[in-house]
């Protein structure tokens, strides 16, 4: 009797390890009964449905696909992983783990022979995509641009020289620059240089860059001001409510030796974005702007734990410099322009740049537009 106690044990073993292993199916007296299971996929934060997937999420048969997707099938069989790519603004979709809290996928969307043995979970596996440089569709060959050592703290770096600051605005050789050019009092030429020199700093910053310059201290952006001013010419401080114009800043650039220096009306989608792709690709800045008398306007965005989190709201007006390119490679129609404003490294949403564009044309090729050229 012993002796048939420890055959039946080990028949026993050897019948659970096939069941683990695969080798024969394994089911329960329920499902044999009713023959089937079912394999939900989990987008795990993220949207089953998105704008280039049209169809897929929604209410079927009082299931929500919005967030998750369900495939039935016979027990002990094999599917294919359904050719699934869910959507999560700022992360890429590696695959699907039975793991919700897993980092590496285990499974790929399109996968065969995925042995169904119950009712399981499939999680999306998701990694933030906004530092992955196999995500930069084009970007500064340097991604730190201009970094201007600020305040005369020794372990504080700007990215980009600081619009506004009072070293700048204030420095009795730049606001002799400026008065020189304009004929403003001392007051006004104050005033102006506080608001409104956006397209000023966009400039130099540009300038310095593309001409090899990546370290700089604060004397060296005041002296690049002054000669702004001084190179500078037609429209600078035309009044005290309008900022700065692109015929300035062009006549700065070619002053600076910069060769096809063009300024472009944004006006259709796809030039605009193959223009800044083409440039960045050569290493080199491109300055923007837009600019409209509308009660709203654009978003700038910073970075922070893979998050995009608003930094300025509803700006109606603004010079800026495109430094990198990202694209979701998820959801195309997803693209952010890094950019240097303010001395800091932001983002901006091209949709709602583009929305915001369209709706805002009837300043001729003054604003809402982008500078190209060469060295």
């Amino acid at each position: 009797m012993c002796k048939d106690k420890w055959v039946k044990r080990i028949v026993s073993l050897a019948f659970v390890l096939m069941m683990v292993t695969g080798m024969i199916p394994f089911w329960s007296k329920k499902s044999e009964a009713a023959g089937t299971y079912t394999v939900t996929f989990d987008a795990n934060g993220g949207e089953i449905a998105s704008k280039d997937q049209q169809g897929i999420g929604g209410i079927l048969n009082g299931k929500d696909y919005s967030h998750k997707y369900y495939v039935t099938t016979g027990a002990g069989s094999s599917i294919s992983i359904p050719q699934i790519t869910p959507w999560w603004n700022g992360y890429r979709f590696e695959g699907w783990s039975t793991s919700k809290s897993a980092t590496t996928a285990t499974y790929k969307s399109g996968q065969g022979n995925f042995r169904v043995n119950g009712n399981v979970t499939l999680y999306a596996v998701w990694r933030p995509y906004m530092e992955i440089v196999g995500d930069e569709t084009a970007h500064l060959t340097r991604n730190i641009f201009i970094r201007v050592h600020e305040d005369g703290t020794p372990e504080y770096w700007s990215y980009g020289a600081k619009q506004g600051y009072s070293g700048y605005t204030e420095n009795k050789a730049i606001l002799d620059a400026f008065i020189n050019n304009t004929g403003y009092s001392t007051s006004s030429a104050k005033s102006y240089l506080r608001g409104k020199t956006c397209g000023t700093f966009a400039a130099i910053n540009t300038a310095m860059y593309a001409g090899g310059e990546r370290q700089i201290t604060t004397d060296r952006v005041i002296n690049e001001v002054v000669t702004y001013y001084q190179l500078a010419s037609g429209q600078i401080g035309r009044n005290l409510s309008s900022g700065e114009s692109p015929k300035n800043i062009r006549t700065y650039l070619k002053g600076k030796g910069f060769k096809n220096v063009n300024w472009c009306y944004a006006k259709k989608r796809d030039t605009v974005y193959n223009d800044i792709v083409s440039m960045l690709n050569k290493n080199l800045p491109v300055i923007m702007s837009f600019d409209s008398r509308s009660s709203y306007g654009l978003d700038f965005y910073y970075l922070e734990n893979h998050r995009l989190k608003k930094s300025m709201e509803d700006v109606n007006s603004h010079y800026f410099v495109v430094t990198g390119v990202y694209k979701d490679p998820n959801r195309p129609s997803d693209i952010w322009f890094e950019t240097s404003s303010w001395g800091e490294r932001l983002y901006i949403s091209w949709i709602q740049y583009d929305t915001y564009r369209s709706q805002n044309i009837f300043y001729g090729d003054y604003i809402n537009g982008y500078m190209t050229f060469s060295k």
